[in-house]
């Protein structure tokens, strides 16, 4: 027992000393700035990032020029390390310290002092360097962030000769298959690709499959990178490479496992996300023609951006319980899709997330949804029946905007407001009962030719205004408070009357009209053959026909 205690012991010395060596605190002093440099230089300001070293024994001088920063940047902090290797790693760390919320940046320049440093020759990771880089005593030695632009074997580089690495910046010509390569020669000097830009493949339309090389990492992408790229069938990564990976001609994240890239020239019609994954990246299949049905499981959290965006053929995408918000544009004008089940759990519906949608017929948005961002069904024209969660804040601006079939809207009570044009050019809708929660109306019904609007709550002095009923049908009989009835004749043109009238209003949906019943419009002209949806006298009494 006692020889087992002391090598635990030692083994937990020796496990804090290596801890100590991999990553020694390194001090930092003489921290100064010279304050924005936009208020001093003006539009002369020297814009190229520069990080100029010089060592004299243990102490390393930095000095960062145009270190972009927020312009309620008052300091700097600087903190730094070493981590034991061969060569070994400085590590230095610069952040602002910022009281102000401003949008602004302006470059500053921040010098300080790293001290008992003791090697020549070591990996710094600085700012926007990463690199080994070998000084010598009294002599500075001045990395600047400047780049090159160059045509290689038919691909467009730009260059960082500091760091000899390089980033594919243009491919939008090249045909059929390619591979990126890992490392590309000019002038002379070999540089390591280890970037790719997003818009680099952009609409390629001839591009017919893709090898990304192990040397490119993750941090070039933050969205689809082959956005357009309508031939595109497979998608594959060297092995050994770090952060992305290839399975099936998709493209995947490793660190959040998350969809990167669906090739949107692949022929299938149905796609099943692996299980495991965690995330589907913005604009992930959006465009893809011949995708119907996509499976996603239960283990996805987070559907970016524009994940399906005009996906036209999609009829069924399987929407995980885990999800806690719908993003924009998200199922952006997908034309065949007819039916979404929105998880309970989801409270946040992004702008234009179903908007064109023009196949969607019914939609109930579920209870623990909170807010909503403007246009989200918009232009969905085959919608005809909605039921909206008690706990939505708003009915948000233009949210059923040239919904042309929508008859059938529930809005329960709980709901407090309705922004404008929330309702614009719903033509088929032919009554809308409002709940007493209800205060707050914009000009929500443009272009609607309601024969029923009931408003069973009191709205608040600045919504007492013509603009709440601007180019809505004066056809339209508005049902208020006995209280409200002079006040809204005064903003209104057409009938009012008080609630009590409404709700005496007998409801025969389900009954069907014999030659026994007498029909009348509210005008009092006699109906023949099956009156259409709306309100009417119907042996003496008013009945809404359904």
């Amino acid at each position: 027992m006692q020889r087992k205690g002391l090598m635990l012991l030692l083994l937990l010395m020796l496990t804090a000393a290596l801890n100590i060596a991999m990553a020694q605190e390194l001090k930092v002093s003489d921290i100064k700035n010279s304050g924005c440099l936009n208020d001093t230089r003006g539009e002369e300001t020297e814009t190229v990032p520069t990080i100029i070293l010089t060592k004299e024994g243990s102490e390393l001088s930095v000095q960062l020029l145009n270190y972009e920063s927020n312009c309620g940047t008052t300091g700097f902090n600087v903190t730094s390390n070493v981590s034991e290797g061969d060569p070994c790693t400085v590590n230095v760390y610069v952040s602002a310290i910022v009281y102000a919320d401003m949008d602004c940046v302006c470059p500053y320049d921040v010098s300080f002092t790293v001290c008992d440093l003791e090697p020549n020759s070591f990996y710094l990771n600085c700012w926007w360097f990463n690199g080994v880089v070998h000084l010598t005593d009294g002599k500075s030695l001045v990395l600047e962030n400047k780049k090159e632009y160059a045509v290689i074997d038919g691909l467009g580089f730009r260059l960082l000769k500091a760091m000899h690495t390089a980033a594919l910046a243009d491919a939008g010509s090249c045909e059929g298959e390619v591979i990126i390569p890992g490392i590309v020669s000019y002038m002379g000097e070999d540089y390591e690709v280890t970037e790719m830009d997003m818009r680099s493949f952009l609409d390629n339309t001839k591009l017919t499959k893709v090898r990304i090389p192990r040397t490119i990492s993750a941090k070039s992408f933050w969205s689809n990178p082959f956005m357009g790229c309508t031939a595109l069938e497979s998608i594959e990564v060297e092995e050994g490479n770090p952060d992305i990976y290839a399975v099936d001609g998709v493209l995947f994240k490793k660190h959040d496992l998350g969809v990167l890239s669906y090739p949107i020239g692949s022929p299938r019609t149905s796609y099943t996300i692996p299980n495991g994954v965690k995330c589907v990246y913005g604009q992930a299949f959006a465009y893809s023609p011949y995708l119907e049905r996509v499976i996603v499981p239960d283990e996805v959290t987070s559907l970016g951006y524009s994940a399906f965006t005009d996906c036209k053929n999609l009829l069924e995408v399987k929407m995980p319980k885990s999800l806690r918000g719908v993003a924009s544009n998200l199922f952006f004008n997908c034309q065949r899709l007819k039916s979404i089940e929105i998880p309970n759990g989801v409270t946040y519906l992004g702008n234009d997330a179903f908007n064109g949608c023009s196949s969607l017929i019914s939609v109930v948005i579920p209870e623990s949804v909170k807010e909503a961002d403007s246009y989200v069904f918009a232009g969905c024209k085959s919608l005809k029946s909605v039921v909206i969660s008690s706990n939505l804040k708003m009915v948000s601006f233009g949210m059923f905007d040239n919904c042309s079939n929508l008859t059938d809207v529930k809005i329960p009570e709980g709901v407090p407001a309705i922004s404008n044009y929330a309702f614009r050019n719903c033509s088929s809708l032919r009554t809308l009962d409002l709940p007493e929660s209800l205060t707050r109306i914009a000009t929500a019904f443009v272009g609607t030719k309601m024969n029923t609007l009931c408003i069973r709550g009191i709205l608040q002095p600045n919504c007492m205004t013509r603009t709440v009923f601007s180019n809505m049908s004066t056809q339209t009989k508005l049902y208020v408070q006995p209280s409200e009835v002079e006040k809204f004749k005064v903003i209104y043109s057409g009938p009012v009357y008080p609630l009590e009238q409404a709700d005496k209003i007998e409801n025969i949906e389900h009954e069907p009209l014999t030659i026994e019943h007498s029909v009348y419009d509210l005008q009092g002209r006699r109906i023949t053959g099956n009156p259409s949806r709306g309100l009417y006298i119907i042996n003496g009494g008013k009945v809404l026909l359904k």
